[in-house]
């Protein structure tokens, strides 16, 4: 399928915009020190303490890491650290006129592998787990994750996503993903999505080969809301279905995504996460009355709250760039949306609802926060 649909789009590159990069120049990005707490009736604990850094080494090199103290006894493990992300990543982008080719690649360790940019199915799928901050068996995907993406104007589009494990993890290869998709709004608020072909495995471990399978989903834009359900049926496997709310950014919301608040109702208990402190190099913060605007990169961040509460992931979606942005010489201003709530999703291994579709349910909660990089140069004193 996905062979045919490249077949019938690549002859029309001749008119195409052609490559971006979607990167910057020079040395720039942030370092975060966060930490959580878990607390419910009389009990509470201190957990999380993470520090995560990103920053962009050339318009076509990212790094993006975040390493915690490992969880256990404050007292007998104060600082121990662990790595939860730890990787490179280059991409790239061809812009034409009627479709758009993705390319993406990341060494290293990875929790977070959607690449353009997740779709309303991709809300759905299962995250990295927690196990192994136990002692349990690793959870993240580690070795080089290549993915590819064909998009149409018309919707259709055919995706690919590849793992070559290593690093000291499983060994060997796995083609995670290979399916054709359509996704369209359909009017009235309505949005249908399709997937055909192989699809992520849920039951863990993650990453194995894909299995044949399709996927259907259908949402509806209630106000500030949209609700959306899934169906996903794989070869020789049960049924899932699956129930999405998308939020949109609200004063609740967005107070929401300051706390990183969340609720577990096993081991009950509600869960938070706050930035102690945070720095940016390579930033300037005014560009001045002379500057003048020669370019933009549009980006989308998100981080993934999975069992327990724990958000153990962060990336940098950009979806699309203007202008001059590779020259170092260039002033470089972030303006940072508030992160917020953006969405809830479960997904159950059963089609009907019943006691069992909510004891078996799993579903990520996922916060956003919406950046836009401007590029200013100075202008030529008169």
């Amino acid at each position: 399928m996905a062979v045919l649909l490249a077949a019938s789009i690549l002859p029309m590159a001749a008119r195409a915009d052609g490559w971006e990069l979607r990167g910057f120049g020079g040395f720039r990005g942030d370092l975060e020190l966060r930490i959580g707490a878990k607390f419910w009736r009389d009990q509470g604990e201190l957990r999380n303490l993470q520090l995560r850094g990103s920053a962009q080494i050339t318009p076509w090199l990212r790094a993006n890491a975040i390493a915690r103290r490992r969880e256990g006894s404050w007292r007998d493990m104060p600082l121990h650290p662990d790595i939860d992300e730890a990787y490179l990543q280059s991409s790239a982008f061809y812009v034409a006129d009627r479709w758009n080719l993705s390319l993406d690649g990341k060494v290293g360790r990875v929790r977070y592998r959607h690449f353009p940019y997740p779709d309303a199915i991709a809300a759905f799928d299962q995250v990295p787990g927690i196990s192994d901050l136990t002692g349990g068996p690793q959870t993240d995907y580690r070795g080089m994750i290549t993915s590819a993406e064909l998009d149409q104007s018309s919707g259709f589009g055919a995706h690919f996503t590849h793992v070559a494990w290593g690093f000291g993890g499983r060994t060997g290869a796995s083609v995670v993903e290979t399916y054709g998709f359509f996704r369209r709004d359909i009017g009235g608020g309505w949005r249908t999505e399709f997937r055909a072909g192989g699809l992520a495995n849920r039951p863990e471990p993650l990453g194995r080969n894909a299995i044949p399978g399709i996927d259907l989903y259908l949402g509806k834009q209630l106000g500030p809301f949209t609700v959306g359900f899934l169906y996903e049926k794989r070869e020789n496997e049960q049924a899932y279905t699956g129930v999405m709310v998308t939020f949109g950014s609200t004063p609740i919301t967005r107070a929401a995504g300051t706390l990183t608040l969340d609720y577990q109702r096993h081991d009950e208990g509600a869960s938070v996460e706050a930035t102690l402190a945070r720095v940016t190099f390579g930033q300037a913060r005014d560009p001045g009355p002379d500057a003048i605007l020669v370019g933009e990169i549009y980006a989308t961040r998100l981080r993934t709250l999975w069992q327990g509460g724990y958000n153990r992931n962060y990336a940098e979606l950009r979806t699309s760039s203007e202008g001059e942005t590779n020259d170092p010489s260039l002033l470089m201003v972030a303006e940072e949306a508030p992160w917020y709530l953006d969405l809830e999703s479960l997904v159950s291994p059963h089609t009907t609802v019943s006691n069992s579709w909510f004891r078996d349910r799993k579903g990520p909660g996922e916060f956003r926060q919406d950046v836009v990089y401007r590029f200013y140069r100075k202008s030529p004193k008169q």
